[in-house]
Parts: C-alpha cells; structure tokens; sequence
C-alpha cells in the first residue's frame, strides 16, 4: 500500500474546511471582525503547507517492499549541486537547484503576511531553516526519499529570497498607501 498526496490532501481539507468555518462562526458570534484579505492569505498559506508535505513527504509505502536505496544521504555541502551541474540533460540541475530553491520561497514570503511578529530575516530564516531540517529529517527514514544537505542549503537560500519578494512586496505597498494619502489630502 502507498500512502500518497491524494491522501493527504483529502485528510487535511477535511479537517481544515469545517475548522475554519468553526472559528469564522465563532468570531461572528463574539462579534469580532474577519478580514477577507486575512483570511485568503491563511487559506493560501495552509495549502501550500499541504502541497509541500505532499511533494517532499509523500508518497510513503506501508507494508511494500522497496528494494531501492533506503537510506540515501549526503552530508557533503555542496556535493549533490556541483553533481547537477555536471549533469548533461539541462533538467537535472533546473529539477534540484531550481526546484529547491522555488520550494520554500512561498514559505519566506507568505510567513511575514500570516504571523506579523515574524517580519524579520532572523525570524523567517529560523523558522523556515528547521521546517527544512524537520523534512530532510524525516526524509532520512522514509523509504524511497533522500536527505540532503544541499536541500537545506538551497530551500534556505529560496526562503530567503522569499522573504527578500515580502520586503520590496511590502514597501511597494507602503508607497502606494503614502501616494494615496497624500493625493486624498491635496
């Protein structure tokens, strides 16, 4: 049997749908104000949570037998980044460096927006390196999957451009605010 995203996906709407539906009615019954724009934004943060578990967790096999490379690891920085790009087929380094870059980078622009306190560098580069670590950590003991420390290196990399797109993203809109306010008053 294979547990696979499929699974996940269905798991987690069922459970997320009716939760936030539980805490909008309770807000309306205590009266207090829900943001559409806040809410949108949680929504979006929580299924790209879905979506990146889905994509670097899963599948997982239950009671098959893998006969491939259970426990492929590498320790060696930059060891599996200098291998894609001695790789011949143009798609291997855009597959792991493009692709582990452009993993967490949602992550790092997405984190500032939903939880307010985590606008720092400090604060998103922390937080997104050990939701990093925690998947190569567990990609160490399911079968099938690959730790790499490489991966923590570019997903870290990718989160910090993330956060980088968050900044200009959220002085833009500071000067339209300004721009705004200032034609409001002319």
């Amino acid at each position: 049997m294979l547990i696979d995203s499929d699974f996940i996906w269905f798991i987690a709407l069922a459970t997320w749908v009716p939760f936030r539906i539980l805490v909008l009615i309770v807000r309306k019954r205590k009266e207090q104000k829900t943001s559409f724009s806040g809410e949108l934004l949680l929504n979006l943060f929580f299924l790209y949570l879905v979506g990146l578990v889905g994509v670097t967790i899963f599948p997982i096999p239950i009671g098959v037998p893998y006969y491939g490379d259970y426990f492929h690891v590498n320790f060696i920085p930059f060891k599996s980044i200098q291998g894609s790009l001695n790789h011949s087929w143009y798609m291997v380094p855009l597959r792991n460096i493009g692709g582990n870059l452009v993993l967490l980078a949602p992550f790092g622009f997405l984190l500032p927006l939903i939880w307010k306190s985590a606008n720092t560098l400090r604060k998103v580069v922390a937080t997104g390196f050990l939701l990093s670590l925690s998947i190569e950590l567990l990609q160490l003991v399911i079968p099938g999957r690959a730790a790499d420390v490489d991966d923590l290196i570019l997903n870290t990399f990718g989160l910090l451009f993330g956060f980088l797109a968050f900044k200009l993203f959220d002085q833009l809109l500071r000067l339209i605010t300004k721009e705004k306010r200032l034609s409001e008053t002319r």
